[in-house]
């Protein structure tokens, strides 16, 4: 996968898991650590579930 430090979300995962671990990967440490998720690669019949879930944590961020 190159060193992008994806996250990778199947179609039978639990969106709401996958993204509090993607959120806290991305932005954890102001996404400066090494390990931080650049990427996420998702099934595309959970996509657009996932971007709205990740939308809505993201606004709380701020």
């Amino acid at each position: 996968l190159g060193g992008k430090d994806p996250g990778i979300v199947r179609e039978d995962a639990d969106l709401q898991d996958a993204a509090n671990h993607i959120v806290s990967g991305a932005f954890s440490y102001s996404g400066q650590r090494c390990t931080a998720i650049k990427r996420v690669l998702v099934h595309e019949n959970v996509a657009d579930e996932l971007v709205s879930l990740l939308k809505a944590q993201v606004a709380e961020l701020s």
